[in-house]
C-alpha cells in the first residue's frame, strides 16, 4: 500500500473517531471538546449528494468527504534518494437544516481539531497544515450549507514511490 493511501486511511480513521464530548489534545498541548459524532459519516471520494428529504424521507443531515487531488514533488533540499511530497486534500461537508451554517462551523472546528491532534498522522507525515477553510449557504427547497478544509500533508518517500 502506498504512503499516500495510508495517509488517507489514517485521516479517515481520525475523523471517524470524532464524537460528542471526546476531548482531543492538540499539538500545542491545548485541548478541544468535540461537538459532533462522525462515525459512519466519513467517506473518501463520495460522489452522491445528501440523501433526499422529499416525500417525507428523513434524509441525512450531513456527511464528510475526503478527496486527495494533487501531490507536488520536490527533490532539492531533500536527502539523496528521497522525494518530498505536498499532498493536497480537500475535506468537504454538506449540511442540511435550518441552522446548517452553525452546524458547518461546529463541524469545521471538530475537523480542524482532529487534524491538530495528529498532524504527523501517526508518523506517516512530516506535518499537516490547514491552508483554507470555507463556508457557503444555499437556499432552495431546503436550506443547505457547505463547508470544508483544504489541507497540505508533507511527507517523504523513496524515489519513484507514492
Amino acid at each position: 500500500m502506498t504512503v499516500r493511501q495510508q495517509i488517507i486511511n489514517r485521516l479517515k480513521a481520525n475523523l471517524e473517531a470524532i464524537a460528542v464530548g471526546v476531548v482531543l489534545t492538540l499539538s500545542d498541548d491545548s485541548t478541544y471538546v468535540c461537538q459532533n459524532t462522525l462515525a459512519g459519516r466519513v467517506f473518501v471520494w463520495r460522489t452522491s449528494k445528501l440523501e433526499d428529504t422529499s416525500l417525507g424521507r428523513t434524509g441525512e443531515p450531513f456527511f464528510v468527504n475526503l478527496r486527495d487531488f494533487d501531490s507536488q514533488k520536490r527533490r532539492e533540499g531533500v536527502e539523496v534518494g528521497k522525494h518530498e511530497h505536498s499532498l493536497l486534500i480537500d475535506i468537504d461537508v454538506p449540511v442540511r437544516g435550518g441552522t446548517a451554517e452553525d452546524t458547518v462551523r461546529d463541524l469545521l472546528a471538530d475537523l480542524a481539531a482532529a487534524v491538530g491532534a495528529d498532524p504527523k498522522l501517526g508518523g506517516l507525515a512530516r506535518w499537516t497544515s490547514i491552508e483554507t477553510d470555507r463556508l457557503t449557504v444555499e437556499e432552495g427547497g431546503q436550506r443547505i450549507a457547505g463547508g470544508g478544509l483544504s489541507l497540505v500533508v508533507s511527507y517523504r518517500t523513496a524515489l519513484w514511490r507514492m
